[in-house]
């Protein structure tokens, strides 16, 4: 499925009265599309479907939005941390990303507020393609793994050179 179909799916589901299949599908295409304010305002429009204003402003804020609800929930999300900087954390602005005008507005009143509260304003970057490191408990259990197959291998194997030895001996 391609990622116009997802999001136009994550409308059809806004509108058939199922928000919670809307948030998941437009969280999902979310992670492919940063910052797209098409995503963000499905999702912001599923959460307040949910009855979350907080959740709804906080992804309400990288949209062109500016009607009531919007605001409201803007209102929401930013009431609902005691410092601009956790706020600006929490709405995850992308560097390099080319948010509408009424976004950009609202992201250059919250790093007035950041930097006026003493705070240094750090848009994020989006997430990098590369996989993770191995865990050290992934390590861990191959080097594990190995010992024991090393012992399974060893100690018969002393054993034959044992017998054989005394055998040989014995033998003499």
């Amino acid at each position: 499925m391609d990622e116009r179909d997802a999001l136009q799916r994550a409308r059809d589901e806004l509108a058939e009265g199922r928000p919670w299949l809307a948030r998941d599908r437009a969280a999902g295409l979310l992670a492919h599309r940063h910052g797209d304010p098409a995503v963000l305002e499905v999702l912001g429009d599923a959460w307040m479907a949910l009855g979350d204003e907080v959740r709804a402003g906080r992804y309400l804020f990288l949209t062109s939005r500016d009607d009531a609800s919007s605001s409201k929930a803007t209102a929401a999300f930013m009431s609902s941390h005691a410092v601009a900087a956790e706020a600006a954390v929490a709405v995850r602005v992308i560097d390099g990303i080319d948010y509408p005008p009424a976004a950009r507005f609202r992201i250059a009143e919250l790093r007035a507020r950041v930097e006026a509260g003493g705070g240094e304003w750090r848009p994020g970057r989006p997430p990098h393609r590369r996989p993770p490191p191995l865990p050290k408990s992934f390590l861990r259990r191959a080097l594990g793994t190995l010992a024991v197959g090393l012992a399974v291998v060893a100690i018969p194997g002393l054993w034959l050179f044992g017998l054989v030895s005394l055998m040989t001996l014995l033998l003499r």
